[in-house]
């Protein structure tokens, strides 16, 4: 600062923002229409002497279709406690947000793990972004973004054709009957 006239002083006073880290990862990588998956999201305040006051965590699907098992999510501290309880959830058609009133010191964090179901047909062969953007309200505007993308295989059943025939000789102008048959062999199909 300054000294200025009458032994006054001006103090600069530097606001300092705390830093974020958004991690987001999936039981699994890979999934097919009918399967449940399990997420996982950790929000962390990585910037020494700043506290991150009042975290908001939004978290996002890029495609309809998907369900979130509401009974499954959970929210924990940094001490591994559940503060699912505590925290205000609201669920929209292809997201939630969770404010949790939680301040993040330095190295702290909170998880939040959850599970879904991949039910619409339309979701085979589609790459779905899962995106999750937490923010503090000391720590500037737009969040820090974490992103998790899942490939839905699309059903390819197997098959099994056996063609068989009446008669193993024949001539020509005699008549014979085929018999085909197709089986579906792939489990799950």
């Amino acid at each position: 600062g300054d000294k200025g006239t009458n032994g006054e002083y001006t103090v600069d006073i530097i606001q300092d923002t705390p830093e974020l880290q958004v991690k987001k990862t999936a039981e699994k990588d890979s999934v097919r229409v009918g399967d449940r998956n399990t997420y996982k999201i950790t929000v962390k305040q990585t910037k020494e002497g700043e506290t991150a006051k009042n975290i908001t965590i939004c978290d996002t699907l890029s495609e309809p279709g998907i369900s979130y098992i509401r009974k499954s999510l959970m929210v924990k501290d940094d001490d591994g406690k559940d503060i699912t309880k505590e925290v205000d959830i609201s669920f929209e058609e292809n997201g939630f947000t969770i404010r949790t009133e939680e301040d993040l010191s330095y190295n702290e964090m909170i998880t939040v793990t959850y599970d879904v179901t991949y039910d619409s047909k339309e979701l085979a062969g589609k790459s779905v972004k899962n995106t999750v953007v937490a923010k503090a309200d000391n720590g500037g505007d737009n969040g820090t973004k974490g992103e998790h993308t899942i490939d839905v295989i699309p059903d390819t059943p197997e098959f099994q054709v056996k063609k068989t025939a009446e008669k193993n000789a024949v001539r020509i102008g005699d008549r014979n009957t085929y018999k085909i048959t197709v089986k579906q062999t792939k489990e799950g199909e």
